[in-house]
């Protein structure tokens, strides 16, 4: 897969019903690790943001493709009207292809490898946003 998709993160709005928020960021390898989800709660100043857990506070629906990744973060309880529902792709800032200098070249590890970095360039640009 070519990474050509820009985006890192959505942030949606809670409306105290609406319990299907989509993942918009390309997902690599593995949605489970890779996708983060937060909720702000803007109800206080300043807002407080809280780290979601998969299994108890959401799961992740949906197979949109050959790689089976998922495409929904689906909560267990709807978010309130004064959450921001953020979900972003989070990948480690590390190098996971162990390339040799004997055997088959091996295309598909090395794709992944790229949209690897590709992906981790774009978390730190929106970092530093």
């Amino acid at each position: 897969m070519a990474l050509s998709d820009l985006d890192v993160k959505a942030i949606y709005d809670g409306d105290g019903a609406t319990t299907d928020f989509a993942i918009n960021a390309a997902i690599i390898e593995d949605d489970s690790l890779e996708i983060k989800v937060l909720i702000r709660d803007t109800s206080v100043t300043p807002a407080t943001e809280t780290l979601q857990v998969e299994g108890s506070d959401y799961t992740l629906t949906g197979r949109p493709d050959v790689n089976s990744q998922h495409t929904t973060v689906s909560f267990t309880t709807a978010p309130a009207n004064t959450d921001k529902v953020v979900i972003y792709r989070e990948l480690p800032l590390t190098q996971t292809l162990d390339a040799t200098s004997n055997g088959e070249f091996r295309l598909e590890e090395h794709e992944t490898a790229y949209d690897r970095m590709v992906g981790m360039i774009q978390q730190i640009d929106e970092a530093a946003d």
